[in-house]
């Protein structure tokens, strides 16, 4: 199924949830100040978010316990947990996307996440991380891995890229 051009602001739980049958699609969506999460995504099936916006969420992205998750062209801005959350989804990759201001509050004590890396391969390369070197300290934000997990982050952007979304002006 496809979900595209829609704006959700400040739900209680998620903005938008990737559930149902078969591969999900996301585009050009608008997720803002939603309590839990942005986008759902990943629960029981294949998800694929492209030119998404998520800004001052719990989690900009949160991937779980089902299908992989490919996010191309991603806008995670200031969301509280982090920009995109792997806690058990079999891939996430992230490209061309911009990573910035997430993490305040982030798994573990950790701050200043771009990405959570509980689970499982994630892959967030061409990604801006708020500074032209990269993921890191402030002003970029970090790609935080939890326990032995790794995230690939080479090569990454260094510039924002320009993110379009189809949500209908009023």
């Amino acid at each position: 199924s496809l979900a595209r051009g829609n704006l959700s602001v400040v739900n209680s739980i998620a903005g938008f949830d990737a559930g149902g049958i078969g591969t999900q699609r996301m585009e050009g969506n608008v997720a803002i100040g939603n309590d839990s999460f942005g986008f759902l995504a990943g629960l029981h099936n294949a998800v694929e978010l492209v030119g998404n916006v998520a800004v001052g969420n719990g989690q900009g992205v949160f991937a779980g316990n089902g299908g992989s998750v490919t996010i191309t062209g991603l806008a995670a801005l200031a969301n509280v947990q982090g920009g995109v959350h792997n806690q058990g989804t079999p891939a996430v990759s992230v490209s061309a996307s911009n990573l910035v201001g997430n993490g305040a509050k982030a798994l573990g004590g950790s701050a200043n996440c771009g990405t959570i890396n509980e689970n499982n391969p994630l892959t967030a390369t061409n990604v801006f991380w708020g500074a032209s070197t990269g993921p890191g300290a402030d002003p970029a934000d970090q790609a935080c891995d939890v326990g032995n997990q790794v995230t690939t982050v080479a090569p990454f952007a260094a510039k924002p890229f320009k993110i379009k979304t189809k949500v209908p002006q009023p």
